[in-house]
């Protein structure tokens, strides 16, 4: 009976791929980031994860001249 990498106990590795990006997502939005006080302040999506590309969609050519 040989043990395959991808498969153990029904323990898949798409299984253990989802854990980690989820834990990944946890992190991101409970961990505050610490920025130094000369940077750029942070632009947030109203939209998270794909509000950029949301309006890189809409707004396509004016995209870039939004302040």
């Amino acid at each position: 009976m040989a043990i395959s990498l991808l498969s153990y106990d029904g323990f898949t590795l798409s299984v253990a791929l989802g854990i980690t990006i989820a834990l990944a997502l946890t992190y991101i939005a409970v961990v505050p980031l610490r920025l130094d006080p000369k940077e750029p302040p942070i632009l947030r999506p109203r939209v998270p994860l794909i509000g950029h590309l949301i309006g890189l969609i809409s707004l396509a050519h004016s995209y870039h001249r939004l302040q």
